[in-house]
């Protein structure tokens, strides 16, 4: 077992050295290396969220494209659209309903997000981040890590239970997922479960991160960011 640890300790340094000094020190994009980098989230997220956005992902029509036959080009988990970037991580079904969950659960009016090149514009237009664009981002990341998760899930088992892996809801475990990481990590955000579960924004309201004084309003990235209709409150967002 020690060796065994040791092995994955130095993988784990092995990928620190590759990705390069600056971005561990920013945030999101780096200019020069085009590198995906948030600090709420581990480092095997940050380097599926670049490849997402690099477009090399893995997916079945990726890997068509590359020359490898494959019996099926469908959606593992729809089974009906071709299974694209856009498709699996945005336009299937099973993926469509967890971004509505997310965007209710935070408050924000229906999703805008349809495709990769959509994420990659909310991440370049981010530029000043408050901590609590930062929190909504890594959620957003942790959803896109567990899609691609859930897929793989369903792609491997067998029998029976590849129906019980489709009908599984991940919206739980992306709630569960993010406050557990977004927590060990920013352990100063002192996230309360029960509030995150109910109300993320009013828990970043709690922290001071966000003023909460009228309707909503549209913050700069091109998203309505607010409190729900029977408040009418709106939402400013400090820069940090």
């Amino acid at each position: 077992m020690k060796r065994v640890g040791r092995k994955i300790a130095k993988i784990g340094q092995g990928m620190r050295e590759l990705w390069p000094n600056e971005v561990r020190k920013e945030s999101l994009l780096h200019r020069n290396h085009g590198c995906y980098r948030n600090p709420l989230v581990p480092l095997k997220v940050n380097i599926f969220i670049w490849r997402l956005l690099k477009e090399a992902v893995p997916t079945r029509f990726n890997l068509s494209k590359k020359g490898i036959q494959l019996q099926s080009l469908a959606c593992a988990r729809c089974e009906k659209g071709v299974e694209t970037l856009d498709h699996s991580f945005f336009l299937c079904p099973a993926a469509s309903v967890l971004w509505k969950k997310i965007w209710a659960w935070w408050g924000l009016k229906s999703s805008r997000i349809f495709s990769v090149s959509d994420f990659r514009n909310l991440v370049t237009r981010s530029k000043k981040l408050t901590r609590s664009r930062l929190v909504f981002l890594a959620v957003c990341a942790v959803a896109l890590w567990h899609l691609w998760k859930w897929r793989n899930d369903i792609l491997f088992a067998a029998g029976d239970a590849v129906n019980q892996k489709r009908s599984k809801d991940p919206f739980p475990v992306v709630q569960i997922t993010s406050k557990l990481w977004i927590g060990n990590r920013k352990k100063k955000l002192e996230l309360d479960l029960s509030s995150w579960f109910s109300s993320p924004l009013r828990e970043c309201n709690w922290m001071g991160h966000w003023m909460i004084d009228g309707w909503i309003r549209s913050v700069d990235i091109g998203w309505s960011i607010g409190s729900n209709r029977s408040n009418k409150h709106i939402i400013f967002i400090n820069v940090l």
